[in-house]
């Protein structure tokens, strides 16, 4: 590598001027640099090849254990090196090899020299004549001018100029590429369709584009968001980005389309109804205190002037009791004027000993939220359960794992509860403080039916 590193270094003085006399037994050579040509004209901003012509010009076999190197040289600076594949490199033959992608695309518009040094690696060869050992070529790279000549809508139902309806609309455009400048365009030309900053197509087309020749770029269904939002005209330009473009000014091209007003409609989900399904329970009838509600309908209607689909959320609750969420997905739209009806089995537990309002409150968002409650009441039953003690009436029901005294008077009166099984088996004995709710432990005593003495006042049949 030192040898690599020195005889490099020794490149870099030759390229300016090289001579190196002397007998040829170990001799490499670079002959000439194919590409780029000398003289040649080609376009900046694209990587090119490097093609060279090497032989062994001495009297003797370069063995493949001494690696003939080639280093590059442009405008006098090193940049970069290759090896040759190794194996014997036979006295007085020649071969071809190059670098396929050169990075000459970082280099802006102007000459420059390319030269290629043939040497070797780390041994102990001694080249013998170093006159022959670079070769080199000078090249211009001119800047590229493409400009757009011609783009138009080609789809006869929509031209530019036209209204678009709203939302998403597919639109086929056509862009004219002409090359403007000296020199053939030898790489892809990248175009971008615009609406504002949103880049709503892109393609290159392929090269190579001769001067003065054009291409035309067909997009066929450009999809054009619905943006701008705001109605009215907006613009629509078709971009090209080559690199190094000599005049950026005919890169462009703008035409216009107009965005429809849209027709003003609104979502409004309004409560309709709310009922208990069971046909023992009409609406505004009554309830056995202590039983849950399973089966709800809720009714709404569309009060808006577009269809509702997505996710409709209700809310139950009865006097201050749990509250539900129920959630469902429309999946067919709901029409305006038009109504529906969900089912939930969701259980509900009025709070309450007296009357209650069983209500429904449509959670989805809407244009106006002041139709979106309503209550049904229902009055409830003393028919079972209920136990009369001056003038204070106590309704006895198990729920939840507890036994629970409801009453209609909060007394503050401590009084004894008990409580038998059918066979007269005493399960529970307690003193409590009447309140308007009092909730006594009895998950621990078994399923069946009980009977409680409420103090001197009377017994009550429940089922656990």
């Amino acid at each position: 590598m030192k040898r690599l590193v020195r005889s490099l270094a020794v490149a870099a003085a030759l390229v300016g001027g090289f001579a190196f006399n002397g007998a040829a037994q170990y001799d490499v050579a670079a002959d000439t640099v194919l590409f780029p040509e000398n003289g040649g004209v080609y376009q900046a901003g694209v990587n090119l090849p490097v093609q060279y012509v090497r032989s062994n010009a001495g009297t003797v076999d370069i063995p493949a254990t001494d690696t003939v190197v080639m280093g590059f040289f442009l405008n006098g600076n090193f940049a970069g090196s290759v090896t040759r594949t190794p194996s014997i490199f036979v006295a007085g033959t020649s071969d071809t090899a190059g670098i396929g992608s050169f990075p000459f695309g970082q280099l802006p518009a102007g000459i420059y020299q390319i030269c290629v040094f043939a040497t070797y690696a780390d041994t102990n060869i001694t080249d013998t004549d170093s006159s022959n050992n670079v070769a080199c070529s000078v090249f211009e790279l001119v800047a590229p001018d493409v400009e757009i000549t011609n783009f138009q809508a080609v789809d006869p139902a929509l031209s530019f100029g036209d209204t678009l309806p709203t939302g998403d609309t597919l639109v086929s455009m056509s862009v004219t590429i002409k090359n403007a400048g000296t020199i053939p365009v030898v790489s892809d030309v990248p175009t971008a369709v615009y609406i504002g900053t949103d880049t709503v197509f892109l393609s290159a087309p392929v090269a190579p584009l001769q001067p003065d020749s054009s291409i035309t770029l067909t997009i066929p269904g450009a999809l054009l968001p619905d943006q701008p939002t705001t109605p009215g005209a907006f613009d629509i330009c078709a971009l090209l980005q080559l690199n190094l473009d000599a005049d950026n000014s005919n890169d462009g091209s703008c035409n216009t389309y107009v965005r429809e007003v849209p027709s003003t409609t609104t979502t409004d989900l309004a409560f309709e109804s709310i009922a208990i399904t069971d046909p023992n329970i009409p609406a505004g009838g009554t309830y056995t205190i202590g039983t849950t509600i399973n089966d709800i309908e809720v009714t709404v209607r569309n009060s808006g002037t577009a269809d509702f689909m997505g996710i409709l959320s209700i809310e139950l609750s009865a006097d201050g009791g749990s509250v539900v969420t129920y959630q469902e997905t429309i999946t067919t739209p709901i029409t305006p004027g038009s109504s529906y009806t969900v089912t939930t089995q969701a259980p509900i537990f009025p709070n309450t000993v007296k009357s209650f309002d069983l209500c429904a409150e449509i959670t989805t968002n809407d244009s106006d939220a002041s139709n979106n409650q309503g209550c049904e009441g229902y009055e409830a039953d003393w028919a079972a359960g209920i136990i009369t003690t001056e003038g204070n009436r106590i309704n006895a029901f198990y729920s939840n794992g507890e036994l629970v005294l409801k009453a209609e008077n909060a007394t503050g009166e401590v009084v004894n509860v008990a409580v038998y099984s059918v066979t007269g088996r005493e399960v529970l004995n307690t003193n409590v403080t009447l309140s308007n709710q009092v909730s006594i432990p009895f998950s621990s005593v078994a399923d069946g039916v009980y009977i409680l003495k409420f103090g001197n006042n009377g017994a009550v049949r429940f089922v656990k």
